[in-house]
């Protein structure tokens, strides 16, 4: 564990000779007991000033403040060297090591982030038992002056989960009634906090509140998880698919509500300097009551620039409304994971959706730059043309709620985006098409994009496959030199035919991305697995082929025809993407599962067996080569 002591260059290790003695030692495999113990022997008074029964903490300026105590210095040095295991190993040599040890992990870790297992360690009273937070003597108020007096000040990035705290009720009850006055946190910069609705959570997170946040990130998980059918609820401000099942006079409901109201009145009393926000509400029957104090919320934050929400909730009047807003600039969809991409389920109630709002508002204010935006095809035009003037945006990302029927009104929608919204560098639409008259995206569609030069990130989530021939294809991306992300269908694509085949190749996809697309990084695509190119073949070089230094992580939606093996698929791809091993790359079938299996019909199942077994093979074979 001390091999890297022979390394260290430290003007005070030198001064007092034990880096000569150190290295000496590390012939010996000097254990970490007997390297303490050879030390104080040295320098014996360098210890006096620690008792063996003075509390667990080094206090900040210690250090400065006793300048005679060289070997705290010492220990500084030794103990940033190491790895955090290690640095918990030597927390059990004594009490001075298990003082500057503590000190030394709070240092490195207060500047990235501190969580609330960290916040409670510097308390004498807290414990953990079996993973279980908990406190093994009294909580009193004073416990929270180390916190307060020696840590406060050095967190710059602070995340409170207490939804996720494996705790009991009494233990966050203790907390709230212990706290007595909010914690002073002069340099807390980012703050992240995921609870329930619950009061005593939001009394807990509110004494972590400080004016100094400027980049803001609340998760509120719902207290009404359903799978209800939802009808459209217009009586109040705003339309909203509602649950009829849960009556607003619930307590449960009040309760959540008047949670929801104090956050949002808290954050515009304690926050007021906030120049990112992002909030989830999960559960949108709450966040309809809590309307009034949220929109408040959002127009008392002057210095506010980037905003993200769910879905339910980037209606027209909230945009409406922000158009007085003189800094915001971003307006941006909250993902529930990263690797999620955007979608709305009609059939979930926390996922339900802000609709046409009662009456007219003027749009936003032209310098908005990164827009999001929920709204019913049918008014999508006059939005656009009417309402707001999208001339200055660069990213925009549209969820059309509901299916669309008419292939019409995207192909207008679409053309109009590329008339109206010349420098956009990030475009993602959702779109789901109903199943009983199924259409697909295909290159009339997209071809009015081809004129973004600059284009960086294209996302086109529809319910089934895009129809795009080989030729179509090289045009679009040949037309998109600074690609980055590319995907013209969503991962639970399906074909609209049991025996559909894909129209792209496997071979032309790699082929053309490596000509035409330097900076790719992640991709999404459905196609067959024949490795060369069916209308170019003269594309298919594997000499010329460029690395894909880039890339970061691809979905291929395997279809037919298959005219290749699997462990050829494995080969030519292992070739084509030397960076493979550090790429998140996946293989699934492209199929039909949206019915029931016993509902299947045969010709599905034969097909998803097939694809399935080809697409575990692939991925064998490429674990078989790394």
């Amino acid at each position: 564990m001390f091999d890297f002591l022979h390394k260290i260059r430290h003007p005070r290790l030198s001064k007092l000779g034990l880096v000569t003695k150190w290295r000496a030692s590390r012939r010996h495999q000097v254990s970490a007991t007997h390297l303490s113990t050879d030390i104080s022997t040295q320098i014996p008074l360098l210890f006096l000033p620690f008792p063996e029964d003075t509390a667990g903490v080094l206090p900040v300026g210690f250090r400065e403040a006793s300048p005679t105590l060289e070997i705290v210095d010492i220990l500084y040095e030794i103990l940033h060297a190491l790895r955090k295991t290690d640095l918990f190993h030597c927390a059990q040599v004594n009490h001075l090591w298990r003082t500057v040890a503590h000190d030394v992990a709070w240092r490195s870790s207060s500047s990235g982030g501190v969580g609330v297992r960290q916040l409670l360690s510097v308390l004498d009273e807290y414990s953990e038992k079996y993973s279980t937070p908990r406190f093994s003597v009294t909580l009193m108020p004073r416990s929270w002056n180390v916190l307060r007096r020696d840590y406060a000040p050095l967190i710059c990035s602070l995340t409170l989960d207490l939804a996720h705290l494996s705790c009991s009720r009494w233990f966050l009850e203790t907390i709230s009634d212990t706290l007595t006055s909010p914690v002073h946190l002069p340099n807390l910069g980012k703050l992240h906090i995921i609870l329930e609705q619950d009061p005593v959570q939001l009394s807990v997170v509110k004494q972590f509140f400080a004016c100094t946040v400027r980049d803001l990130t609340v998760e509120v998980l719902s207290t009404n998880v359903t799978r209800r059918p939802l009808h459209v609820h217009t009586a109040g401000l705003i339309p909203v698919f509602w649950d009829p099942t849960i009556s607003p006079d619930n307590n449960r409901s009040t309760e959540a509500t008047l949670v929801l109201m104090s956050l949002f009145d808290a954050i515009r009393e304690w926050m007021v300097g906030i120049a990112a926000l992002q909030i989830n509400i999960r559960g949108s029957h709450d966040m309809v009551l809590s309307w009034h104090p949220f929109v408040q919320m959002l127009l008392s934050l002057a210095s506010l620039r980037s905003i993200s929400l769910p879905g339910y909730a980037l209606s027209r009047l909230l945009l409406a409304i922000l158009s007085s807003h003189a800094q915001l600039r971003r307006v941006a969809i909250v993902k529930p994971r990263v690797d999620q991409r955007i979608a709305i389920d009609l059939e979930d109630a926390s996922d339900a959706l802000f609709t046409i709002p009662v009456y007219d508002l003027d749009g936003p204010s032209s310098s908005l730059e990164e827009l999001a935006l929920t709204v019913p095809i049918p008014e999508f035009t006059p939005y656009f043309t009417i309402h707001f003037d999208p001339y200055a945006l660069t990213t925009l990302h549209l969820l059309f709620p509901g299916e669309v029927s008419e292939r019409n009104s995207v192909k207008h929608a679409f053309l109009l985006i590329a008339n109206q919204c010349p420098h956009l560098v990030d475009l993602r639409v959702l779109i789901l098409q109903p199943e009983e008259h199924p259409w697909r995206i295909d290159y009339e569609l997209l071809q009015p994009f081809r004129r973004y030069r600059t284009l960086a990130s294209l996302d086109i989530t529809s319910r089934f496959t895009t129809d795009l021939k080989e030729d179509e294809f090289i045009r679009l991306v040949s037309s998109w030199p600074m690609l980055k992300h590319l995907s013209l269908e969503g991962r639970d694509a399906t074909p609209v035919h049991h025996a559909e085949k894909a129209s792209l190749s496997l071979g032309t996809v790699v082929d053309v991305f490596a000509e035409h697309c330097p900076f790719i990084t992640s991709f999404v695509f459905y196609t067959s697995m024949t490795l060369q190119a069916q209308s170019h073949p003269t594309y298919h070089s594997a000499t010329a082929r460029t690395r894909f230094a880039s890339l970061e992580a691809g979905t291929l939606l395997i279809g037919f025809p298959i005219t290749a093996t699997a462990a050829e698929v494995a080969v030519y791809l292992q070739q084509s993407f030397t960076k493979l091993r550090l790429s998140k790359l996946t293989y699934q079938p492209v199929v039909r599962q949206t019915v029931s299996e016993g509902d299947l019909p045969l010709s599905w199942r034969m097909r998803r067996e097939t694809l399935a077994k080809f697409a575990h093979e692939v991925a064998s074979n490429l674990a078989k080569q790394q």
